[in-house]
């Protein structure tokens, strides 16, 4: 049975979501304080929209393609 790119997009899809919203209290509160003592605007961009992602993630469930 061949696996088709359909399949290979939605576990992939699913992945990432799971992965990136199932961060554990300690880790928000680690991204929490690494944003605020950030001095480089990228990085702290980058570190924002992690826990961002994350967050909407986590409410909605859902991939963004």
């Amino acid at each position: 049975m061949a696996i088709s790119i359909d399949d290979i997009r939605k576990a992939t899809c699913k992945a990432i979501v799971e992965g990136s919203s199932t961060f554990r209290p300690d880790q928000i509160r680690a991204y929490e304080r690494a944003i605020e003592m950030e001095t480089d605007k990228k990085s702290k961009w980058v570190l924002e929209k992690t826990l961002e992602n994350s967050q909407i993630s986590e409410s909605k469930k859902s991939c963004i393609m």
